[in-house]
């Protein structure tokens, strides 16, 4: 199992703009939003909402024109962009592995940067390369073009990680990748996030993902934060009609994929007939259940042992159950 980071950091970004004098345009206006230690916030909206520019000003890729960036209290231009880098993860869409560096080479950049001992990047390069699922015996001294694209990303996160970050910044890092592929590293990167829990700011495009991934979403339109909120707040109280329009009319329907039995009221008894779901299945998944058993109860059990039982209304109630009709 994995170290954990030195610490997962706080982040905050205070009125952070950035406009071109070019032509006078602000890709960022105001933009002001606290990441609690270990979060993962998601930053969404159409293209050129301005949710790449602020991520990049988070690591001094790009200087903001006003506004601070405030990482563990300390304000980033204080310190210089190098060694703000060599603090930070950064996971992008085209992974950028060095194509004549073995994989190995690849994961160690940042802590031999760091000046870390041979024998603790050796060490850690095999923690990394195992707990993302690429054994270091078998792919340590392989180079990038012998892998696969999930292949290839996942040593990007490897690599991000290795440095053990107290902040880890990802930019699209899965779009490129097929639909099974890309689901099936989303949950990986979840699993592993719990094992080696940074704090997470996450750009996408795809309000599934954001739903999915992210502890809290940021909605950005035209440079300006628009809402912020947990996934479930999001979808069942959208801030306007932008909001509304961008989350999708089946929002009701996507609010099954982050709720868990858990939250529901449970029934004392056992249900007569029915599947068996567990406190930390989703919505989603018991009422596939239900359905696949042509069930309207499931019980709801723990370690084994019977809770009680939920019914499929307690899932849908009306809207829900008019938005699975629609569907």
């Amino acid at each position: 199992m994995a170290s954990a980071p030195r610490h997962a950091a706080s982040l905050e970004l205070r009125d952070l703009s950035k406009r071109y004098s070019a032509t006078g345009r602000s890709a960022v206006d105001g933009l002001t939003l606290t990441v609690p230690p270990g979060e993962i916030c998601v930053l969404i909206g159409p293209s050129g909402c301005g949710k790449t520019t602020a991520l990049r000003m988070i690591n001094r890729l790009v200087e903001p024109t006003s506004g601070a960036v405030v990482i563990d209290g300390h304000d980033v231009r204080d310190t210089p962009p190098a060694q703000v880098r060599r603090n930070i993860g950064y996971v992008i869409q085209q992974v950028g592995l060095l194509p004549h560096h073995s994989i190995a080479t690849n994961v160690a950049t940042v802590p031999r940067l760091l000046g870390w001992e041979r024998s603790r990047i050796e060490r850690r390069v095999a923690e990394m390369l195992d707990l993302v699922g690429l054994p270091a015996d078998a792919y340590a001294g392989r180079y990038p073009s012998e892998l696969s694209g999930g292949e290839q990303q996942r040593v990007g996160l490897a690599r991000a990680l290795a440095a053990e970050p107290p902040l880890l910044l990802m930019d699209e890092p899965f779009s490129a990748l097929d639909p099974i592929t890309r689901e099936r590293l989303q949950g990986d990167f979840l699993e592993l996030h719990r094992a080696v829990p940074s704090t997470v700011v996450f750009v996408t495009h795809d309000i599934d993902e954001a739903v999915r991934m992210g502890d809290r979403i940021a909605i950005m339109r035209d440079g300006h934060l628009v809402q912020i909120d947990p996934p479930t707040a999001l979808l069942e109280r959208p801030a306007d009609a932008f909001v509304t329009a961008f989350v999708g009319a089946d929002r009701a329907l996507k609010g099954l994929a982050v709720r868990l039995v858990g939250e529901l009221p449970l029934r004392l008894g056992d249900a007569a007939v029915g599947p068996e779901v567990s406190l930390g299945m989703t919505w989603r998944d018991a009422l596939a259940s239900m359905l696949e058993h042509r069930s309207a109860t499931a019980r709801v059990t723990d370690g084994g042992r019977t809770l009680g039982h939920v019914h499929i209304d307690d899932i849908l109630g009306v809207d829900r159950a008019a938005a699975v009709a629609d569907a």
